[in-house]
């Protein structure tokens, strides 16, 4: 099928013959610490982490420790 003659050919693109480019909108506004009120504090000395390691056999240790001798033990045979 021929194009009438008439018919002017166009290069722009129209705004439905454009390309799209689908990007999201990630504009998010960041609260800054210093604005905050009563509620943004440090924590106590007293409930600070502290990261202490102990290992299995130093947890082993303490677990199964030496049996508390309640006073001198007599041996039986050399009176």
């Amino acid at each position: 099928m021929k194009m009438p003659e008439e018919v002017i050919v166009s290069t722009e693109l129209t705004l439905d013959e454009l390309p799209k480019v689908a990007m999201k909108n990630t504009l998010v506004k960041i609260p800054n610490k210093e604005e905050g009120g009563e509620a943004f504090h440090e924590k106590s000395a007293k409930n600070q982490k502290v990261n202490m390691k102990v290992r299995r056999a130093e947890s082993m240790k303490i677990k199964y420790k030496k049996p508390k001798t309640r006073g001198q033990k007599i041996k039986k045979g050399s009176n």
